[in-house]
């Protein structure tokens, strides 16, 4: 399979992870990769580290004509049999570029509000002929969006082995006691409290909201 793989996000966070995992493991398997990326951001280079071919695109709005340019080009020379967007921008410049009018368009997912109602919102979401969603939420944010359940498919994002650290478990009634241990992401065990109620329940507890700046707390609400 040829892949031609879009994600236009300017710093390397979460979403622009997973597509570095996402397309590593596919280039690992023999399928051919080319990447277009966000001009001088980090995920070009890590991809590029990781020997995939890439092609740097201006920065812009996903309509900017720089953009759309350098999109048909990369499709017109490549000539992919799959599209994949990892994030709104790079869906939106495979429509907009016409890039996906040849071939089939799979759109990562991983932000649950609502698509907006623009009548040229709703044509680049009926242009996408798959969706992967995180979540069900963000599942049910498309389908109420207008978009057809069976192209739509929850997919939830993966980890790599390093994301995860072994994580002592303690006796929610005597903490110094440790009883066991466990295998949790880094960020869970980092953001979460774990604690052992019992020997055959685990609770993860998130830490207490903190009140938002400028907003009276609830006791002073009326």
């Amino acid at each position: 399979m040829r892949l031609l793989a879009l994600d236009l996000g300017a710093s390397l966070r979460g979403g622009q992870k997973q597509t570095a995992l996402l397309l590593a493991e596919l280039a690992g398997r023999g399928h051919a990769i080319r990447f277009i990326g966000r001009r001088a951001a980090p995920l070009a280079e890590c991809l590029r580290n990781r020997g995939i071919d890439v092609v740097e695109a201006p920065p812009g709005p996903e309509a900017s004509p720089g953009l759309l340019l350098a999109v048909a080009r990369a499709a017109r020379l490549f000539q992919p049999d799959l599209l994949y967007a990892g994030d709104s921008r790079g869906h939106g410049a495979a429509v907009w570029s016409r890039a996906s009018a040849a071939r089939p368009l799979v759109v990562h997912r991983r932000v649950a509000f609502r698509p907006s109602g623009h009548p040229l919102s709703r044509v680049k979401y009926r242009a996408a002929d798959r969706f992967l969603a995180v979540s069900g939420a963000v599942a049910a944010s498309l389908a109420e969006a207008g978009v057809d359940p069976s192209r739509i498919a929850v997919v939830p994002d993966g980890l790599p082995p390093e994301a995860f650290v072994s994580a002592r478990l303690r006796d929610a009634t005597n903490p110094s006691q440790p009883i066991g241990t466990t295998r949790a992401p880094a960020s869970r065990v980092k953001n979460e409290e774990v604690q052992f109620a019992r020997p055959d329940a685990v609770r993860l507890r998130p830490p207490s909201p903190r009140r938002r700046p400028g907003l009276p707390s609830r006791r002073g609400r009326k």
